[in-house]
């Protein structure tokens, strides 16, 4: 008989793992789990970082347009609040029903006056026609025009800082007031004829 085959009624070959080799597999197991749960971490910072940037630029789209349909249409325009060359208020006067914007109930207004102030914590925007004043604050900490040639406005978007940046980046475009330009251009071409005729 064979007893090294046999040992207490348990084959050799049959004993199972050792205490050692128990705390090794599940010292493997843990640094698999712990690496994983990392990983998940990393990509759901990752996506709300996307997200938030997404919403930013959302909001330096929709402000950029307005402002810059506004400007565009605006029979003068004027900046005040001024500090260090650049102002936290921009009015707008819109003559002859020239005003197609978004404030207002359909109609045609004269002598309309639409306002945009920073007043430190959020741009809001008031239309004459209206007694509702709204509001953009989502991912802005601050907004600054500064006049730009005879007829332009620049103006500077200051972001709010999202997760991982260290400072808040800025937004700068200019746009010009295009009826004003026009006028202008009009005027200098009726005052050239004139000298030729």
């Amino acid at each position: 008989m064979h007893q090294d085959t046999h040992r207490r009624g348990i084959p050799s070959k049959a004993q199972g793992f050792g205490l050692v080799e128990v705390m090794i597999a599940m010292t493997i197991g843990l640094m698999v789990i712990l690496g994983a749960g990392q990983l998940f971490q990393m990509a759901r910072q990752s996506v709300s970082q996307i997200d938030e940037l997404a919403q930013r630029q959302q909001t330096v789209r929709f402000a950029s347009q307005l402002l810059s349909k506004d400007v565009r249409s605006a029979a003068s325009m004027d900046v005040t609040g001024m500090s260090g060359g650049a102002g936290t208020t921009l009015t707008l006067e819109f003559e002859d029903g020239h005003y197609r914007g978004d404030y207002c109930p359909s109609g045609t207004y004269d002598d309309l006056e639409v306002v945009y102030h920073w007043n430190g914590a959020e741009l809001e925007i008031d239309a004459s026609c209206s007694s509702e004043t709204r509001t953009l604050t989502d991912f802005l900490a601050g907004v600054s025009f500064r006049p730009a040639g005879d007829h332009g406005v620049e103006v500077t978007l200051r972001l709010a800082q999202v997760s991982g940046e260290t400072s808040s980046p800025e937004v700068v475009f200019m746009t010009t007031n295009r009826t004003a330009t026009f006028k202008a251009r009009a005027l200098a071409q009726a005052a050239s004829e004139d000298e030729e005729s």
